[in-house]
């Protein structure tokens, strides 16, 4: 077994015990930590030693990640323990969210709410205003064929303009249905 073998196999037998070693050593001396000479220390640290985190080549990333996605797939606790890491980090970070979704529509997170300050906080159709349903209202509205946001609905909405396919003589028919019925 080659040195490089033998440092591997320990590091992996070993590494929960470093975890928890590190983990109570953290708690601890946490109260005594002094977090702004630890930022700079991170940041020194990383300026000095990116170069060797971003030397991977792409096979090399490709290889990694396919390692990480067949552990996640063959191995349920590791599943699970991301599972709860990701969902945990959404909850206490729900702007950092919103921003990632909102960014396939070509928007900031500030764009988002200059657009829902200028519609009054309400659905752009409906006037509909409820933000308790995050997933319900607001849903950015675009264009298809353009990928131009025309502005913020709710779902309802969103989804009525969908049906008919963003085409307005369909709207107007549909108008017209509804203002000739007497029932």
């Amino acid at each position: 077994m080659t040195s490089k073998e033998y440092n591997r196999k320990y590091y992996l037998d070993h590494q929960e015990e470093r975890r928890e070693y590190s983990r109570k050593r953290y708690h601890d001396n946490k109260d005594n930590l002094d977090k702004g000479a630890l930022k700079v220390y991170h940041a020194e640290y990383y300026q000095k030693n990116k170069a060797d985190w971003n030397n991977r080549t792409p096979d090399e990333n490709a290889k990694r990640n396919a390692a990480r996605r067949d552990k996640y797939a063959t191995d349920e606790e590791y599943r699970d323990t991301t599972r709860k890491k990701v969902k945990n980090y959404q909850m206490s970070h729900p702007h950092i969210r919103k921003a990632q979704r909102i960014k396939k529509f070509g928007i900031t997170l500030e764009e988002f709410n200059s657009i829902l300050t200028q519609q009054d906080g309400k659905c752009a159709i409906c006037g509909y205003s409820d933000r308790s349903d995050k997933n319900f209202f607001p849903v950015v509205d675009h264009d298809h064929l353009s990928g131009k946001v025309r502005g913020l609905l709710c779902m309802n909405c969103n989804m009525g303009i969908g049906k008919f396919k963003d085409d307005i003589s369909r709207l107007k028919s549909a108008i017209n249905y509804l203002g000739g019925f007497n029932g």
